[in-house]
C-alpha cells in the first residue's frame, strides 16, 4: 500500500475548491441576469449538463430536440414542463413562471 502525496492531494482540494467557487459565482450572475427561458434554459444546462441543453431530455422526459429548442426560443415549454423544471432544478415557480409569461409576450402570442 503507498502512501498518498499530501502535496497532490492538497493542490486537488485547491482546484476542486476554486471550481465550485466559479460555479456559484456563475449561477449568480446568471440568476440575475436570466430574463426569459431561453437564458434559464442554457443556464441550466451550462450548470448540470455541460453547456448542451440536449442531454435535459432524459431529466425532464420530453423528446431529445425539445430542450434545444427551448434554449434557442422557437418553442416555449409547456406549464407542465414548466412545474417539472421548477421540481427536477429545485427552482422557485413562480419566479419561472415570471420568466415565461415574459418570453410568451416578446413572442407577440
Amino acid at each position: 500500500m503507498s502512501v498518498p502525496d499530501w502535496t497532490q492531494v492538497r493542490e486537488q482540494i485547491a482546484r476542486k475548491l476554486a471550481e465550485d467557487r466559479q460555479m456559484v459565482e456563475r449561477a449568480q450572475q446568471q440568476e440575475q441576469t436570466a430574463e426569459d427561458i431561453p437564458d434559464l434554459i442554457k443556464w441550466l444546462a451550462a450548470e448540470h449538463h455541460e453547456g448542451r441543453p440536449t442531454r435535459m431530455h432524459k431529466t425532464l422526459g420530453v423528446s431529445e430536440a425539445t430542450p434545444n429548442f427551448w434554449a434557442r426560443g422557437v418553442v416555449l415549454p409547456s406549464t407542465d414542463s414548466v412545474v417539472r423544471l421548477c421540481k427536477v432544478y429545485d427552482l422557485a415557480l413562480q419566479d419561472v413562471m415570471e420568466l415565461w409569461r415574459r418570453s410568451r409576450s416578446r413572442r407577440g402570442k
